[in-house]
């Protein structure tokens, strides 16, 4: 796969028409660049655009679950994946015990033990 898709390819990976492609690129839900007549999406902004779609449905379903908390998007410390916490606790984040762990073992190999946050995030 080269580093810039046509909008052929991005159908054919979501299974959607190229029409649907180019509306979102027109809308500027997807990031692209026009050369001519033709439409080309960068690798990277494919996939910032799917983590925004998830981080989307991960904020509806939180808030539906407990709609009375106010949901906000964080980072883990450790990978950078996307992630939903209550906007009220303040912390160092994870997204998950795997990245719990290496980040703890970090923070030991740097730190000691006083270093090691007790806040991880909820998964949802």
């Amino acid at each position: 796969m080269s580093e810039y898709l046509t909008t052929g390819d991005v159908a054919e990976e979501f299974g959607v028409t190229e029409t649907t492609v180019r509306e979102w690129l027109r809308d500027g839900e997807l990031i692209g660049i026009k050369i001519g007549s033709t439409w080309r999406v960068k690798e990277s902004d494919l996939k910032r655009y799917l983590e925004g779609q998830r981080v989307k449905v991960l904020l509806e379903r939180a808030k539906k679950k407990q709609p009375d908390v106010d949901w906000q998007e964080e980072q883990c410390a450790e990978c950078g994946e996307a992630i939903v916490v209550m906007s009220r606790q303040t912390g160092t984040w994870v997204c998950s015990p795997e990245c719990k762990q290496k980040y703890d073992q970090a923070l030991l190999r740097i730190a000691g033990d006083e270093g090691i946050p007790s806040t991880v995030a909820p998964r949802i």
